[in-house]
């Protein structure tokens, strides 16, 4: 029995490739409020514990929109060869 050209042979893997994460868009922390909102109301968390999640999810918000208002969008596939 004879092997045919591509059997029997490995072809060394390739690792796929991917979009970074920074050239992703900036998003909404929608599902991080809500997480965090359930999480305090479940534990009856104390008045300061609130104040302190509160603070951090505000910030998140402030920065995710400084971000959207600051991203600049660019074409992966456009021709770079113009």
């Amino acid at each position: 029995m004879e092997e045919s050209e591509g059997m029997g042979r490995l072809k060394p893997s390739r690792k796929p490739k991917v979009v970074s994460y920074k050239s992703l868009p900036i998003r909404i922390p929608w599902v991080h409020t809500a997480l965090a909102y359930l999480f305090l109301d479940r534990f009856k968390a104390p008045g300061w514990a609130w104040g302190v999640v509160a603070t951090v999810i505000a910030l998140f918000w402030i920065l995710s929109f400084i971000g959207l208002a600051t991203q600049e969008q660019v074409n992966l596939f456009e021709d770079k060869s113009e």
